[in-house]
C-alpha cells in the first residue's frame, strides 16, 4: 500500500486517498485517522445489504444494484423465500452449457473434428497428438 492510497473498510479493497470513494466513505461517517478510515461513533449504523443468489453463475446480486434491476428487466423469477433468482424459461442461452470434463466425454464431442485433422487427445493431458502416435503423447508414454 503507497502513502497516497489506503483501504477501504466496507469492501477491503485499496482506494485513492482524496479520489471519489474516500470523499464518499467521509460523508457517510468515517474518519481518516493515522493512514487509515475508521468509523466515526456518532455515525448512524451502515445499511444492511441484501443479496440474492444468481443459480445460473453461482454469484451473489445487490439487491436493488445495476445488476439486479437489469435481471428484473429480462425477465427473471425472483424467489424471495430462497433469496434466488432463476432465468426465464423462454431464455435458454441463459443456461449453463455441460461442458465436457473428462477424455471420453471430449472425444464423444470433437472426435469427428479431430479425425478430419488426423489428430486425437492423449488421454493422460489432453494435448493434440497425431492418431499415429496412440493414446499418450511423448511425456506420458
Amino acid at each position: 500500500m503507497s502513502i497516497r492510497n489506503t483501504i477501504n473498510p466496507k469492501t477491503g479493497r485499496e482506494i485513492r486517498i482524496g479520489g471519489a470513494c474516500f470523499c464518499k466513505l467521509l460523508y457517510e461517517g468515517y474518519d481518516y485517522i493515522n493512514g487509515s478510515l475508521v468509523r466515526r461513533e456518532t455515525a448512524p449504523p451502515p445499511e444492511t445489504r441484501i443479496f440474492v443468489h444468481n443459480v445460473v453463475t453461482n454469484r451473489s446480486i445487490l439487491v436493488g444494484g445495476r445488476q439486479y434491476k437489469s435481471y428484473i428487466r429480462a425477465g427473471w423469477i425472483l424467489d424471495e423465500n430462497e433469496s434466488k433468482f432463476y432465468p426465464p424459461e423462454d431464455s435458454p442461452r441463459l443456461v449453463p452449457r455441460n461442458n465436457p470434463t473428462t477424455y471420453e466425454e471430449i472425444m464423444a464431442v470433437h472426435r469427428e473434428k479431430l479425425t478430419n485433422l488426423n489428430l486425437t487427445l492423449c488421454r493422460e493431458c489432453l494435448c493434440a497428438i497425431k492418431i499415429e502416435e496412440g493414446e499418450y503423447c511423448r511425456e506420458h508414454s
